[in-house]
Order: structure tokens, then C-alpha cells, then sequence
């Protein structure tokens, strides 16, 4: 059974510098460092020829992150960040009460924008800023969210796709969610001004979990996206996205029978387990299990599952407002 989404992974340069950044924005604390060795199995786990690299789990209200900082990084051509609308994993979704004090705080971190954030006739604030690292973020604000301790939670992760009809059946057999809702989107002027783009349009869907969303984009003409080759865990930028199972065997036996790839069988620890596969567009997935001596580790223990409870509801009590 799939307990949600653990951590994205994020291939950075400088490892100090992603953690100071990501803590100070008020939604994560540095919970875990270690490293990874350049041995033979964690080269063949996680498809990169050279596994060494520093580690460090950031822990927040809904999910984690999870920053890696290889010896020798790959490239930007897999996921790292060039153009919101460019293939691959494309960004995640903090979001917060204030969006403008958000905004505000990420460029006094070191983050940078094209636009000041807007809003989409949704009563959300939206905005595409760039981490110190050019990846991607796009920051919500939600007035109507309920008052609470975290400054600020992961909402998703997004997917800019070519395939939806490959795309979301696949990860709704990795849920076990349905897609909750889809449609099309622009063009029009407040879609540019959160984009960054010309003649912005899309087709968009998202599948629910028990913390947050998984969002796909397909962009329409004019704004096409590249191509790009297979993901590898050490580009730099977004270079996973990890859901925590309670069977991770199951799990894997269940998506072969759909065709899915795996890099490798499982790697068993004394504390997890895990496993690193392609979806259909070559985007890098991570399952994972905790055992016992780790379970402080799992999403169990952390602290927003009745926030989320609370903002489900003010989710649904504004938009059968007509927010």
C-alpha cells in the first residue's frame, strides 16, 4: 500500500548552500546526512556511473526532501531545470497561507523571478520563481488555508509530459489513485504572467495521495518541448521523486506485470528498502520501506497529518464557494 510521497530528489552543486536555502524558507528541518558510496551496487540502484556523493534529508510537515551532491554530477539535459515547460520532472509546490511573504523571503535567499506573484481566478497567488540552482518552484499562496505552525508545506510535484495517455495510467497503478481532475488551461494573460511564457496552453491533471498531488502538464503549440535523454540520479536539478510503500516486494511485482522498469531488484538494508525504476517518459521513480530501526524516518511520523486533514476541508469549503 502506498503511504505517499516520501521526498523529491534534487541534484545539487553545493550541499550546504540547497540545505541553508530550503531550511530557510520556514518548510523543512535538516533531519539525516550521510553518504554513498562508489560501490558496484549503488552504481547499478541508481543507473549513474559514479555513486559517490553527500546526502542530506530535510524533513517537513508533509514530505521531505531529499539533496544529493555528487562527486561527479551529470548534466542539466536530463532533469535539471532549463524551461518550465521543458520535459522531465519540472517542479515542486510549496505552499502557504501568505504567498506574497513566501515570494518575499525565497529572493532574499538567494532565489530569482520574472514576476511578482498573481493570481489565476482560482483565489490562490501563483508564482515560478528559480532556486539559487535554477531549478524550478512554484510557490501558492492560499488565504483561505487554515492558521497553523508551518510557515509553509510541500503541496506536489509536477511532471511536464509528451504522453498523458501514458503517463497517468501508469502512476494511478503506482497510487492506486484515479486522476482526480483534468483540463485545459490558457491561453491568456495571467497564464503567461506565472509561466514566463508567450501564448501559454496546456492540458493539465493531477492524481491525489494521502500528502499532497502528483501534477502532469502536456504544453500545447506554440510552446513545444524538447527532447531529452533518459533521467540519471545525478543530473543536477530534479532528479526523482520517491513514494514510500508499506510492501515495497509487492509493490515491484505488482508494476512488472504493467511493464515497468526497474534498474535493478531491491537493495535490502537493515533499515529500508529500496528500489529506483523508469516511468514512460524515462523519469527516474524511487520506492522505498522503512524497517523498525528507521521508522522515525517514514511519513508516519510527521507532524502535518491533521493540518492536512484541516486544509482538505478549507480546500473544499472555498471552492464550493466559488473561490
Amino acid at each position: 500500500m502506498l503511504k505517499g510521497i516520501h521526498h523529491t530528489g534534487i541534484s545539487v552543486r553545493d550541499l550546504n548552500q540547497a540545505v541553508d536555502f530550503y531550511q530557510g524558507l520556514g518548510s523543512f528541518t535538516l533531519v539525516h546526512e550521510f553518504s554513498l558510496e562508489n560501490s558496484a551496487e549503488n552504481r547499478a540502484a541508481m543507473g549513474v556511473a559514479n555513486a559517490s556523493a553527500k546526502v542530506a534529508w530535510l524533513k517537513g510537515p508533509t514530505a521531505y526532501l531529499e539533496l544529493l551532491q555528487f562527486e561527479h554530477p551529470g548534466s542539466t539535459e536530463g532533469n535539471g531545470a532549463t524551461q518550465v515547460h521543458d520535459p522531465g520532472i519540472r517542479h515542486i509546490c510549496l505552499q502557504s497561507q501568505d504567498g506574497e511573504q513566501l515570494f518575499d523571503r525565497a529572493l532574499e535567499l538567494g532565489a530569482s523571478s520574472h514576476a511578482r506573484p498573481a493570481g489565476l481566478g482560482t483565489g490562490n497567488l501563483y508564482s515560478y520563481i528559480r532556486d539559487p540552482f535554477d531549478n524550478v518552484l512554484e510557490l501558492e499562496g492560499l488565504p483561505y488555508a487554515p492558521k497553523d505552525q508551518h510557515h509553509s508545506w510541500y503541496a506536489h510535484a509536477a511532471y511536464v509530459v509528451r504522453d498523458m495517455d501514458a503517463m497517468l495510467p501508469f502512476y494511478e497503478a503506482i497510487t492506486g489513485t484515479a486522476r482526480s481532475r483534468e483540463g485545459t488551461f490558457g491561453p491568456g494573460e495571467a497564464f503567461d504572467t506565472v509561466s514566463g511564457l508567450r501564448g501559454t496552453k496546456m492540458h493539465g491533471a493531477w492524481i491525489p495521495v494521502l500528502n499532497g498531488n502528483l501534477e502532469f502538464w502536456q504544453y500545447l503549440p506554440p510552446t513545444l518541448s524538447r527532447e531529452r535523454p533518459a533521467a540519471k540520479a545525478s543530473d543536477l536539478g530534479y532528479s526523482h521523486v520517491c513514494f514510500e510503500v508499506d510492501d515495497l516486494k509487492a509493490t515491484v511485482e505488482a508494476l512488472k506485470l504493467i511493464g515497468t522498469r526497474f534498474l535493478t531488484a531491491p537493495v535490502v538494508s537493515d533499515t529500508v528498502s529500496v528500489v529506483y525504476g523508469l516511468d514512460p517518459e524515462e523519469n527516474l521513480f524511487e520506492l522505498i520501506s522503512f524497517k523498525a530501526e528507521a521508522s522515525s524516518f517514514s511519513l508516519d511520523g510527521l507532524s502535518g497529518w491533521s493540518f492536512l486533514k484541516d486544509l482538505d476541508e478549507a480546500i473544499a469549503t472555498h471552492y464550493n464557494q466559488g473561490g
